[in-house]
């Protein structure tokens, strides 16, 4: 299963898509790209791991044209507002 220490070191730490969106969010196709250790995973992938933590460690919304974006629901090191 897709590594929950990626999405994390991803999602809270790194400036990676060069792009966050409202409330701290990157798309997930973006992080597939630019993540080489990422790349064979799928979004279905994401979504299980995101539902599946008991932490509650994630969050995922799609945008109005229904890309998937995801975000850390705590601990970003930039202003999420």
């Amino acid at each position: 299963m897709i590594c929950m220490i990626y999405l994390s070191l991803i999602s809270k730490y790194t400036k990676l898509c060069n792009v966050y969106f409202s409330g701290g969010f990157l798309y997930v196709d973006d992080i597939f790209q630019k993540v080489q250790k990422l790349r064979r995973y799928t979004l279905e992938d994401v979504k299980h791991v995101v539902e599946s933590n008991d932490k509650q460690r994630f969050s995922m919304e799609q945008d109005k044209d229904g890309h998937w974006m995801i975000r850390a629901n705590q601990g970003h090191s930039i202003e999420v507002g």
